[in-house]
């Protein structure tokens, strides 16, 4: 007996009949591997990261002596921000330093230091900001997945620039950062 041959796939339609169930396999995997992923509960949610507040400072020396104030200032200011990529704390410590730079510039009656101070004044704070964003976003991620260890350098990172320095999320860092240094100090003979 002849089997037609019209009735037999073709090689192209088994093809695209393996790449379907392969593709359908694949699609199924993701789903049941989005489904298992843990999620955090509605009440585990972090609050959002403050904004870094704007520092009040004022020049401390009077009119006379300003210029030779804004220009002491503009130098310890560019030295603690010099020493923010290893002590997080001298970035705000420079922006306040900045600030009363400003101030003493203005007094002085020099646009020209005015401009100069402004200009690294917002580029610090713009990278103080930026790098802020970075360590918060990573710390959430790693919390919500239950992986705080992991997100040690982030937890030292927040905690030592000293922002937000009150309320639920400074009080979470601070106890994440306790965990993690017990966990150091037990792992260490």
């Amino acid at each position: 007996m002849d089997v037609p041959t019209t009735s037999l796939p073709s090689r192209e339609k088994l093809r695209a009949v393996a790449g379907t169930s392969v593709l359908t396999v694949m699609v199924m995997l993701g789903v049941l591997f989005a489904l298992r992923a843990p999620r955090p509960n509605a009440g585990e949610r972090l609050p959002s990261l403050p904004p870094l507040p704007e520092p009040a400072a004022s020049c401390p020396s009077d009119r006379e002596h300003a210029q030779h104030a804004a220009q002491r200032a503009l130098h310890a200011a560019q030295a603690r921000a010099q020493r923010y990529a290893y002590a997080p704390r001298d970035g705000r410590h420079a922006l306040e330093r900045f600030d009363e730079a400003a101030e003493c510039a203005q007094l002085a009656g020099d646009p020209q230091l005015h401009a100069t101070i402004a200009s690294q004044r917002a580029a610090l704070r713009e990278r103080i900001e930026r790098d802020m964003r970075d360590h918060f976003r990573r710390y959430e991620l790693l919390r919500q997945h239950a992986r705080v260890r992991e997100a040690a350098h982030d937890v030292i990172y927040l905690t030592e620039l000293g922002w937000p320095q009150q309320g639920t999320l400074a009080d979470q860092l601070r106890l994440d950062r306790e965990l993690i240094q017990s966990d150091a100090s037990k792992a260490k003979p």
